[in-house]
């Protein structure tokens, strides 16, 4: 299939506004190369062959899969670049139909609209496969419940943000969590470790969207607890009392200040 449908279809607004666009320059040349691979493979890669191919970009390769950009099935090795799966099934689909109707009728039109199948002019036959992919991109409304509105004046008050709103992929992405009774000292704890993180702060990645997916809060979450369990000596109840003095402008007498960063506040406090 990859010599019938020698391209795929890119759209310059998700490029330029999905997690994509937070990486590097240099992660954002692995991914297309990745991609053009991925398609002449027909969408079925491991990661073993992707290391293979691309041996001087392991570590890139590890980034675009923890980034979740890439998706990794363990299991069987597999990889996963879901925009590309479905314009690949899509396709394949139509291609599968249209085969049947031209061998059932001998009908020439429906041969030609085979070999067309993939041409951006031919505005019938791309009708479906541009209603679906739309999907991905339909503007989604501003309007947030209350919930979601404390959560992103919590999230810009301890990073000292000023993000105004969450989109969709985010919204299910927090309700995502939510199902998963993470409870607010989990949020708390997994954003300090994510405002420490020297690539996160070099890449742009402090931002709500990189945080609220479950693969990324799990793993800032899970350093944050083996490091508090080897450093910090407080609990995260006294934690929370430690922070109440300090929204007063000061500290309580027990609490050592060099633990001052642990607090949700002192994001917005420090000049």
């Amino acid at each position: 299939m990859a010599k019938e449908l020698p391209y795929f279809r890119f759209t310059a607004s998700e490029w330029l506004n999905d997690d994509i666009s937070l990486e590097s320059y240099e992660i954002k040349g692995l991914f297309i190369d990745v991609c053009a691979y991925y398609w002449s493979q027909d969408c079925e890669c491991t990661l073993s062959k992707l290391e293979k191919r691309f041996s001087n970009a392991k570590v890139l390769l590890k980034q675009l899969i923890d980034c979740d950009i890439i998706k990794h099935e363990n299991r069987h090795d597999k990889i996963k670049i879901e925009f590309l799966i479905k314009q690949y099934d899509l396709l394949s689909e139509k291609r599968k139909l249209r085969q049947e109707a031209g061998s059932k009728g001998g009908n020439a039109k429906a041969k030609r609209k085979q070999d067309d199948s993939y041409k951006d002019n031919n505005k019938d036959n791309n009708k479906d496969k541009d209603a679906s992919l739309k999907k991905k991109t339909k503007k989604v409304s501003t309007e947030l419940n209350d919930e979601h509105q404390k959560y992103l004046s919590w999230f810009n008050k301890v990073t000292n943000r000023d993000i105004r709103t969450l989109n969709k992929t985010d919204i299910n992405n927090f309700n995502q969590l939510k199902e998963l009774e993470y409870t607010g000292e989990d949020h708390l704890l997994a954003l300090q470790m994510l405002l420490k993180n020297d690539w996160a702060k070099e890449n742009g990645a402090i931002t709500i969207s990189h945080f609220l997916r479950k693969n990324n809060f799990e793993r800032y979450l899970q350093k944050a607890k083996n490091e508090g369990t080897e450093d910090c000596p407080y609990t995260p109840e006294q934690l929370r009392v430690a922070n109440m003095y300090l929204e007063s402008g000061g500290t309580p007498d027990w609490f050592d200040k060099k633990w001052i960063n642990k607090l949700p506040s002192y994001g917005t406090r420090r000049n």
